[in-house]
Parts: C-alpha cells; sequence; structure tokens
C-alpha cells in the first residue's frame, strides 16, 4: 500500500527514549560542544538519508487517555516500511495481535510492486516530480537536526553508559533569539531536555525532552500541543555503519479527535535490511 511520509511534528521522529544507565563525573576528555555537535549532525543527516535505503519493520502502540489520564483505548500496528527514490510503502502484518495470513501480506506485496513499477515508468517529467516532492518531505526531518546547535545551550551533565555505549550526556535548554526555519520546528523555542552522544562514534544515541510552553503547530492533525508533552527517542547501529531508530514515545497532551483527549504513541523499530547501497548515493552535508 502507499502510504506518503505521516505529516506530524518533525520531532515524532526524532526524540529518543529511556534505557537504564549510570551516571559519572563530567570526563575531562570531552570534545567542546560546539565543535561536537556539528559533527553530530554530519553523522545524522547521512543517518537520516541512510534509513530510505533500508526496508525495516515497525511495531507501533497508540494509547488514547481520557481526561483522567487513565487509558481509554489500545490499538497496536506491526508494518514493514519500504522506501523508493519516488515515495514510500506500508505493509501490513499485524492488527491488534492478529497477524495477517501470508497470502494477505503477499497480495500487499504484489500491490507495492505494481505501484513501484508503475513509478518507474512515468515519464522523465513525472518521475523528476515525484523525486522532487519526496526529497521536500524528507527534508523537514533535517531541520531540527540542522538547528541543534543554534537552537539550545548545551552544558556537560555527565557521562552514561547507554545499551553498552559509553556516552556524553548533556543538558540543553532554549537559546533566546533562535528562530525556527519552518512550522514544524517551532517546538524548539519551548524544548528543554538531554542530549545523549557516544564517546567513540559521535552518535547520537538518545534524547529527551519535554515542552515548557504550548506550541502551536498552525492546524493539522495536533493543532496545538499542550505544555508538559514529552518526546523520547534512542537509536541503535545497524550494518553499514549507520544508526538508525530504535525505539520512539510521544506524550501529546492536546486536543486530538476527542476533546481533552491525550495520546501516547510508542514506535519500535527493528528488523533493518538494505536494498540499495546507501553509501553510492549519499552526500556529506558541508555545514558551516
Amino acid at each position: 500500500m502507499r502510504r506518503t511520509l505521516r505529516s506530524l511534528p518533525v520531532f515524532t521522529i526524532l526524540f529518543f527514549g529511556i534505557a537504564a544507565g549510570r551516571i559519572s563525573t563530567p570526563a575531562e576528555d570531552r570534545p567542546d560542544a560546539s565543535t561536537l555537535l556539528k559533527e553530530v549532525v554530519a553523522h545524522q543527516i547521512k543517518n537520516i538519508d541512510a534509513r530510505y535505503h533500508y526496508r525495516y519493520v515497525e511495531q507501533e502502540i497508540t494509547e488514547d487517555l481520557g481526561p483522567d489520564n487513565n487509558p481509554r483505548s489500545f490499538d497496536t500496528k506491526e508494518m514493514m516500511w519500504t522506501h523508493t527514490d519516488y515515495d514510500s510503502y506500508v505493509k501490513y502484518l499485524a492488527i491488534n495481535g492478529g497477524r495477517y495470513s501470508q497470502e494477505v501480506i503477499n497480495q500487499q506485496q504484489a500491490k507495492i510492486d505494481q505501484q513501484i513499477r508503475e513509478a518507474a515508468a512515468k515519464p522523465s517529467d513525472q518521475r523528476n516530480a515525484l523525486r522532487a516532492a519526496m526529497v521536500k518531505e524528507r527534508d523537514k526531518e533535517k531541520d531540527f537536526i540542522r538547528s541543534l546547535p543554534d537552537a539550545f545551550d548545551f552544558q556537560p551533565a555527565g557521562t552514561q553508559t547507554i545499551n553498552g555505549h559509553s556516552s556524553w550526556v548533556f543538558s540543553f535548554t532554549p537559546r533566546p533569539g533562535f528562530r525556527p526555519p519552518s512550522r514544524e520546528t517551532v517546538f524548539l523555542k519551548t524544548l528543554t531536555g538531554k542530549i545523549w552522544i557516544t564517546e567513540e562514534e559521535h552518535q547520537l544515541i538518545r534524547l529527551s525532552g519535554t515542552l515548557g510552553d504550548d506550541v502551536d503547530f498552525g492546524g493539522g492533525l495536533f493543532g496545538k500541543v499542550r505544555k508538559g508533552s514529552t518526546i523520547t527517542l534512542e537509536q541503535s547501529p545497524v550494518a553499514g555503519g549507520f544508526w538508525m531508530p530504535a525505539f520512539t514515545e510521544m506524550e501529546f497532551r492536546a486536543k486530538v479527535f476527542v476533546k481533552g483527549e491525550n495520546r501516547i504513541e510508542t514506535s519500535r523499530y527493528s528488523h533493518y535490511e538494505a536494498v540499495s547501497n546507501p553509501a553510492a548515493k549519499i552526500e556529506v552535508e558541508k555545514l558551516p
């Protein structure tokens, strides 16, 4: 099935989850935060581009909360994502614990294969238009990452071992005067939290944040997200040297579908498999 990437705020893809670790005193050999962040940004942009050369499984768990903040409904989906230069496609494997038969899964795959062939057979001008639209949509993910050095003031907060990776910890607060580059990144002006960067690879392994004020996204599914909403994400390495999302969780305090309803969305990612050569197509972005 054809499925355009969700038009949700950028933070639904870019924030990190919680894992056990040990805080210690700041490392004396910790690089300068500004220099380290520029390197992390370059790595993360390459990771984002690389993800579209992989197929992977996402288990999505949605929990709607009532006015008393108690669970009101609970839904799960398990799906496999496939990306091309022209579009993104999803094949559903299970809904609410019930797995589709292999016949149904094969039927979905046949439809995806047909849509991919049809897109590749379009005239060059139409293919170029599709590619440009996808590049524009996917580029929204990078706005947050590119903004990190300018959006926040970072302070060392010790070291911690995350999933076997020794990491530097930085706390961050909004930097006064920062101007978000897009509507999707306006939440950066009120976000506070922590970021974890691996000491060996200089990769972003975790980031967690909390909104300090209401954020108005100007419409869309979530509209205004309220103060106190939390956003988390964690990454892990995959074959090829890239780091991909492993876990994301968003707790939205917002008017979603039903007045006064809050929502927790959790996704777990697994089974990454390269379907093309990312290194052959990814260019290192030049940073100032």
